[in-house]
């Protein structure tokens, strides 16, 4: 029982790592979609300027 109890612990604690890791990762991707959203934005809005000119 004693021995259950250490493997189920183990795994829980896996798990949790392995959870934390993803949502590292996830908050990074989601860094990373923000930055290229303001970058396709800064260019809209420049070709629309320059359409403007035109």
């Amino acid at each position: 029982m004693q021995q259950q109890f250490k493997k189920l612990t183990n795994t829980i604690k896996q798990l949790n790592g392995n959870f934390e890791e993803e949502h590292k990762n996830l908050k990074r991707l989601e860094h990373e979609v923000e930055q290229h959203d303001k970058a396709i934005i800064l260019h809209e809005e420049k070709i629309k300027r320059l359409e403007e000119r035109k």
